[in-house]
């Protein structure tokens, strides 16, 4: 018997020298597995704070690419040469997830860092340096495009993809583990930033597939410059004040001819040139009824179908057949000259990003005519060199992306496929997609003769009532303050009708709204146009005069069926704000009054929430879509 205790106490003491090595082994792999996560975990905020500035079209600051490539390529020495706990631990059932996690996640790190390093290896082919990118880079230098290191970089682009696609399975893959509680947030956010990383790649791929022959690839290509004057108000930003055609013939770049509009347009017209029915609308509908000229077509805010009708007024013309054309304002000009000075023979002094738009949009209609002539000429030619020679190509990349967002710049082509892109980037100055929630644009057309937009401010009031049904009652008033000071001669003031900003305000929203009421009224002969719809969306037309002193309204009260959307975190109000490029930016208040009963819940920032009240006030210097729940 005594024989017997003691064979089941060396068991006993066999089992649990088993259990304890088992337990120093498995301690020992977690210790490892914790370490090798604590090791990737820093990968993901450096590689999204590369990617937020690269987006932007600027160098990010301490080299956040070379430090995940550095963390992820440590993590992964760590599982590959883990003590053989580690590789024993991970092969044990359930017990063996936080090794497997810790694996996966060093080959998740792995694979981001291959795509860092891709990211690396083509800035420094396109720039030269990941970390610099002056005037003279390998894709741009001396007013050329290497159209051939474009084509050239579509492998290295597909390589991203597959290594970004590789990370997001590896990510998805990782088990959850014991005591790691953030795993499952960061597991999500590392996704979401794959998957927009992903999508940035594959809009690369296809620009890297397009953009050669946008850059005259395979034939010189001539495009039109159009400079808006925003002191003139029109729907995609202002009266065309000048003109250039540019072309570009296998990556190089030209001005070919620059001028005042005038010098190409007739001031009677164009007749029989087929223009888009849109535009055509505005010519049948609005008083004084506008002539088919190059300068004032552009009475829609969709730019595409502006350009379109510019290139059929152009071949009419000069017999010229455009491939695309540029839009630009002064203040574009401004953003794009940095700390630069332009000198223009009509000023006594340079103009720089402070004084430029002063300057061109007022203070050039005080001098003498004959000099007032030749600004236009000289300011495209002298701006020129802000596209051909810029001081740094990620900084004009980084200012025209804000000029882009800003509609200071919008962009056509004729070519479908690039035009699409363009749309894909948001450079076109078309619409936004307005199928889901309400939308709102305003937009501003002056309708006589002056340059008084550049004292004019523009305040839009919005107010929303949700009902419990998903509808909305809205009410939207507009109203043009005109601070032109007195004494102002033509042709900032017009000699027949002096300060006075006429202006034709057109509001955009949802194709189901029904207008209830309006000031003026719908049945005014002289200030109310009829409705009528664009691309999808309702148009509602009044007409004011503002003048100094005396500030011009109107307003528009409407409904909106369906616009609540029913999500399982509760009910959401989506509104899709559009903007106009103005010299002084429109000031948007939006008033969003929820059903009794519930409490407002911003989803997007800057609304103010009181109870079922929420409040948004925002200058309109950018597109956007904002959101509240309840």
């Amino acid at each position: 018997m005594t024989k017997k205790r003691h064979v089941v106490r060396w068991v006993l003491l066999g089992l649990l020298a088993v259990i304890v090595l088992l337990g120093l082994v498995v301690a020992d792999a977690y210790a490892q597995s914790y370490r090798i996560y604590r090791a990737v975990k820093p990968v993901i905020p450096q590689l999204e704070q590369a990617q937020r500035f690269l987006a932007q079209g600027t160098v990010p600051p301490g080299d956040p690419l070379g430090l995940a490539i550095q963390t992820a390529e440590r993590a992964q020495r760590d599982a590959e040469h883990a003590r053989f706990t580690f590789r024993l631990t991970g092969a044990l059932p359930f017990l063996g997830r936080p090794v497997k996690a810790a694996r996966i996640g060093a080959a998740a790190a792995g694979e981001a860092a291959q795509a860092a390093t891709t990211i690396r290896d083509m800035a420094t082919a396109l720039l030269g340096s990941p970390t610099g990118g002056g005037g003279h880079s390998p894709v741009f230098t001396d007013g050329t495009v290497d159209v051939g290191l474009l084509e050239g970089i579509v492998p290295n682009l597909q390589s991203l993809i597959d290594h970004l696609q590789a990370a997001k399975r590896d990510i998805a893959a990782i088990p959850d583990v014991p005591f790691a509680h953030d795993l499952p947030a960061l597991k999500a956010k590392a996704i979401a930033e794959s998957d927009r990383a992903i999508a940035l790649a594959q809009q690369a791929m296809v620009g890297a597939r397009l953009l050669p022959s946008f850059f005259g690839a395979d034939g010189p290509k001539t495009y039109f410059l159009a400079m808006q004057n925003n002191a003139d108000q029109r729907a995609t930003g202002g009266d065309v004040l000048a003109y250039g055609f540019v072309r570009i013939d296998d990556g190089h770049l030209s001005l070919l001819a620059g001028g005042g509009i005038r010098d190409i347009d007739n001031p009677d017209g164009f007749s029989k040139v087929e223009l888009p029915a849109d535009l055509k609308w505005y010519l049948g509908h609005v008083t004084p009824r506008p002539r088919r000229r190059i300068a004032n077509i552009n009475l829609t805010p969709n730019f595409p179908v502006v350009a379109q009708a510019w290139s059929a007024l152009i071949k009419r013309a000069t017999g010229r057949q455009i491939d695309g054309a540029f839009a630009i304002d002064p203040m574009a000009i401004a953003q794009l000259l940095g700390n630069r000075a332009l000198h223009v023979d009509a000023f006594s002094r340079p103009l720089n990003a402070g004084n430029l738009v002063q300057m061109v949009e007022n203070q050039q209609y005080r001098l003498a005519k004959q000099v007032q002539n030749l600004v236009p000429q000289e300011l495209i030619a002298a701006s020129w060199g802000l596209f051909t020679n810029p001081p740094s190509v990620l900084d004009l990349v980084h200012r025209l992306g804000t000029t882009f967002k800003e509609k200071h710049f919008q962009l056509w082509s004729a070519n479908p496929d690039l035009q699409n892109y363009i749309t894909q980037l948001g450079w076109s100055g078309g619409f936004l997609d307005h199928q889901t929630g309400d939308y709102l644009s305003e937009v501003d057309n002056k309708l006589l003769p002056n340059k008084v937009d550049y004292y004019t401010h523009t305040t839009i009031m919005y107010n929303v009532t949700v009902h419990p049904s998903g509808s909305i009652s809205s009410t939207c008033t507009v109203r043009l303050v005109n601070q032109t000071p007195p004494g102002e001669s033509p042709p900032i003031t017009d000699s027949r009708v002096g300060a006075v900003n006429r202006a034709l305000i057109t509001l955009f929203v949802p194709s189901g709204a029904r207008l209830i009421t309006s000031r003026p009224g719908a049945d005014d002969p002289v200030d109310s146009l009829p409705n009528h719809t664009e691309d999808g969306l309702l148009v509602f037309g009044r007409a004011l005069d503002a003048w100094p002193g005396s500030p011009g309204e109107v307003s528009f009260g409407y409904e909106v069926p369906g616009v609540i959307q029913s999500t399982p975190a509760g009910h959401v109000y989506q509104l899709t704000i559009q903007h106009q490029a103005m010299v002084n930016p429109g000031q948007l208040t939006v008033t969003v009054t929820l059903p009794e009963g519930t409490t407002a819940r911003a989803i997007s920032p800057s609304w103010t929430v009181h109870g079922n009240v929420a409040t948004l006030t925002v200058a309109l210097t950018s597109d956007f879509v904002t959101q509240l729940g309840y």
